[in-house]
């Protein structure tokens, strides 16, 4: 998801930084044109140094608790922690108290198309059309037949991939 989010971030004009893990990350968030920063205990100073101290607008979190804090400490004055997931565990729960001083917002992000149709259709659209032109581009990591499904979890799991895995028969 990192990946998609990073091109369509920039397809509105947003500089992207980009977490990554691996040098094999960092080239796969280069490519479709975000900054690469490797995870590390001093993330939150590196982002602040590269945004003249503001801190970022919005993060957008699939990790959960092991990056909660780190999220929250690089936010700018009235940013957003965008939660999408939880990889590492669920978020922890949060004091609102700590929010007040930046103004900052905690938010949650699912695809669940009961909340309004048309625009979930429109989405779909808009996705199928930049996938079609190709500026919208999705990385494959690799192919494993139907039969190794329980592999590709564990490649999933293993946090190791860098795009998509794909099935087939």
């Amino acid at each position: 998801m990192g990946l998609l989010a990073v091109q369509l971030a920039r397809r509105i004009g947003a500089r992207v930084l980009g977490t990554v893990s691996s040098d094999a990350k960092a080239q796969a968030v280069r490519d479709v044109g975000g900054e690469p920063l490797r995870h590390g205990d001093d993330l939150v100073e590196r982002v602040h140094a590269l945004t003249g101290g503001r801190g970022v607008d919005v993060v957008l979190d699939s990790i959960g608790l092991p990056t909660q804090s780190a999220s929250l400490g690089m936010l700018a004055p009235f940013g957003e922690l965008v939660h999408f997931g939880d990889a590492g565990g669920f978020p922890a729960p949060f004091d609102p108290n700590d929010l007040y001083a930046r103004s900052l917002k905690i938010s949650a992000f699912g695809l669940d198309e009961r909340h309004d149709a048309l625009l979930a259709a429109q989405a779909r659209r808009d996705l199928v059309a930049w996938a079609a032109d190709g500026s919208l581009r999705f990385r494959i990591h690799r192919t494993l037949p139907l039969a190794e499904a329980a592999e590709a979890h564990r490649l999933i799991e293993s946090r190791k991939t860098s795009g998509k895995l794909v099935l087939t028969r």
